[in-house]
């Protein structure tokens, strides 16, 4: 039970490569983009898990983020190593709170592949998710390279609604650090 809170707390998504050609790096993706906000989530209230920093166009209001219609990225910096087995726990137990069974099937492919291209984790790593509202891109970067991408709003919103879903995110404390810069937009 441990390990799946563990994992649960420090989830990272990977999205599933469609197209076959990755040629972006993440400081491209985060060209356009300002930070609006960033948290740490601990594990017992003690041990610092991950931090996270979160990057939206600047002038985006909550809405547009949180339904896809503007760019964005979250970028997390692992401060604890964690397996891939415990990632793909814990991403079991998020998505099956958030989403129906409809849902999660809509998605299967992507979840399955995601679940397939997970990698161990070590302290100083870091995964950025970043979505482009412009192609319906979602890229995974593991360490400022990207090794992942899915076309699709959907799966963006679900992926990203893991962290920002106003519907039992991993974090209700993280999320409102995310996002409480956009409070009045």
């Amino acid at each position: 039970m441990k390990s799946i809170f563990i994992s649960f707390l420090m989830l990272m998504t990977i999205p599933f490569n469609a197209s076959g050609k990755i040629d972006t790096s993440l400081n491209d993706s985060l060209l356009e983009l300002n930070e609006i906000g960033g948290g740490t989530v601990y594990y017992l209230g003690i041990f610092s898990v991950y931090d996270a920093k979160f990057y939206a166009k600047d002038g985006a209001d909550k809405a547009s983020i949180l339904e896809g219609r503007s760019s964005k990225c979250l970028v997390i910096e692992y401060n604890r190593s964690i397996s891939a087995e415990d990632i793909v726990k814990g991403a079991n137990i998020v998505l099956s709170r958030q989403h129906g069974g409809e849902v999660l099937e809509q998605q299967k492919q992507f979840i399955e592949a995601i679940h397939q291209s997970y990698t161990d984790v070590s302290e100083g790593d870091s995964y950025a998710l970043c979505y482009d509202a412009n192609s319906s891109v979602t890229r995974l970067f593991f360490n400022g390279s990207a090794v992942a991408e899915v076309e699709s709003k959907d799966f963006a919103n679900l992926y990203f609604g893991i962290w920002l879903g106003g519907e039992k995110p991993i974090s209700e404390s993280l999320r409102k650090k995310l996002l409480q810069p956009l409070a009045g937009r």
